[in-house]
């Protein structure tokens, strides 16, 4: 345990170093991601699980990318290399790369599948079962520039999958593996460690309660902006990801710091989006809003709050505040795809 405070937490879930195939050493990854503010660092190299770090300030959380030919999962909370690994990494069948994330689910680590709709490495599973996945990366490296429209659609893939009462945790990855100086286009800026941030309501920053908040979905990503909002049901407060049982009023307050540009606030409710007011304050980079709204508890219902800049892209994700449970229409990540076609 490196803190035990209860709060929320920064971190980045999806990162490369030259341990695989990216260009950054250690030290310098972790040196970055300290310059950015973050409290935990998730390894995940390309079918390679580190048994040994350098020494940082930052917790790291042990994991690794299963990586084929059928598509990308980060897998967060490993214990050991998995047995099956090496028949991954020679291309052996997809039978072996389901095996293999069925069996880490099993051992309860976090099963997240990876930017499902960049080609060429999209998620090419269609029968992977929902019960197995944990969650889903919904910004990955926004620089890089065939990530725009891939980015978008997990965003509504995770909201179907919402709406057809799948509880699965939405988190980013910046999925970097550059120098600073390495940019995609002149336009993209650096891929760098913390780009999209994912903010995370743990009890203490360890492995063990980061992943439980994971679990939970106890979670928000940002991308530069910063993000700070309370959300009372009745006058308690609630946390993303949160069942929200009785009826009565939902409040929520929020403010937006560091804005650089306009962005628009909504929320989904049911699958329906609303446009939400916000009153910007340019001369500081400020923006505030708020937003109240009766919750019946009658059927099942789920709700959250989301921001995107200009050009639709996602720079805030809240996961869903719910209640009650609705029996699924699909259970197969190709079948929620077909939600959204």
């Amino acid at each position: 345990m490196k803190r035990n405070h209860t709060g929320w937490y920064k971190g980045d879930f999806h990162c490369h170093t030259v341990l695989s195939d990216g260009h950054e050493r250690l030290s310098n990854q972790m040196a970055k991601a300290d310059l950015m503010g973050l409290d935990f660092y998730s390894a995940t190299e390309h079918n390679l699980v580190p048994a040994t770090w350098v020494e940082t300030d930052l917790l790291v959380i042990c994991g690794t990318e299963i990586t084929t030919i059928y598509g990308h999962a980060n897998a967060f909370g490993l214990k050991k290399r998995p047995d099956n690994l090496d028949r991954v990494c020679a291309g052996d069948s997809r039978e072996a790369f389901l095996d293999i994330l069925g069996q880490l689910h099993a051992e309860r680590s976090v099963i997240s599948i990876n930017h499902p709709f960049l080609v060429p490495w999209q998620w090419s599973c269609p029968d992977y079962p929902l019960d197995k996945v944990d969650c889903l990366e919904i910004i990955n490296d926004p620089t890089y520039p065939n990530n725009h429209e891939a980015n978008q659609k997990a965003v509504r893939l995770i909201d179907a999958m919402w709406n057809d009462g799948w509880q699965i945790c939405g988190i980013g990855g910046s999925d970097t593996h550059a120098l600073l100086h390495e940019w995609y286009t002149p336009e993209s800026g650096p891929s760098i460690v913390g780009d999209p941030t994912t903010h995370v309501y743990s009890e203490g920053l360890s492995q063990n309660k980061i992943l439980e908040a994971l679990r939970k979905c106890h979670v928000f990503v940002t991308r530069y902006i910063e993000v700070s909002f309370c959300m009372r049901e009745n006058g308690r407060e609630v946390l993303p990801g949160d069942a929200m049982p009785e009826p009565g009023t939902f409040e929520a307050v929020f403010r937006f710091d560091n804005v650089r540009e306009p962005i628009h606030l909504f929320v989904i409710r049911d699958g329906v989006r609303e446009s939400l007011r916000l009153e910007f304050d340019f001369e500081y980079r400020r923006a505030t809003a708020s937003y109240r709204v009766s919750w019946s508890t009658d059927a099942y219902h789920w709700m959250r709050f989301g921001a995107e800049d200009e050009k639709g892209d996602c720079v805030f994700y809240a996961n869903p505040v719910y209640c009650c449970e609705r029996e699924h229409r699909f259970d197969t990540f190709g079948a929620a795809v077909d939600e959204i076609a």
